[in-house]
């Protein structure tokens, strides 16, 4: 009995480096995917950005938080479905779903760590093409509505 108690937590934390190791997997997989189309602008880059405003969006008041943005698309119909499907999984490995707006098609995953937001996915779809954004980083709910005008 004691041995079987002791298990638990171990195999609790396997469960959970397999949900994350899945996540990143999922991304892995795309970005060498021959269909799809992605890429990383990483922090230098983004700080070559310059402090706009742009359309309502305070550029500056975001940036600072942002480590990495990835981007990833198809113009394949059949990966795209391959990808919405894929990225949907996301629910049930440790993301929690922040927005479903189906009048624009758009989906937004986040994982936070104490109210500390350190993943943002957002996943949209116009005319069966499939779009997904990743922005790693360290922000929180306030830092986005600072960011919005």
């Amino acid at each position: 009995m004691i041995h079987e108690k002791k298990k638990h937590p171990v195999l609790y934390f396997l469960i959970c480096v397999t949900f994350c190791f899945a996540a990143n997997d999922l991304f892995e997989k795309y970005a060498g995917k021959d269909e799809v189309i992605s890429f990383t602008v990483p922090k230098s880059m983004l700080m070559l950005i310059p402090d706009i405003d742009a359309n309502g969006l305070n550029v500056k008041a975001l940036k600072d938080h942002i480590d990495t943005v990835e981007i990833y698309t198809s113009q394949s119909q059949s990966v795209s479905t391959e990808m919405k499907n894929d990225f949907k999984s996301l629910i049930n490995s440790g993301y929690s779903q922040m927005l479903q707006d189906n009048k624009n098609n758009i989906t937004i995953w986040v994982k936070e760590k104490e109210e500390v937001i350190t993943e943002f996915v957002a996943v949209t779809e116009t005319q069966g093409i499939v779009g997904v954004v990743r922005i790693l980083g360290q922000f929180t709910a306030e830092d986005i509505q600072q960011s919005i005008k």
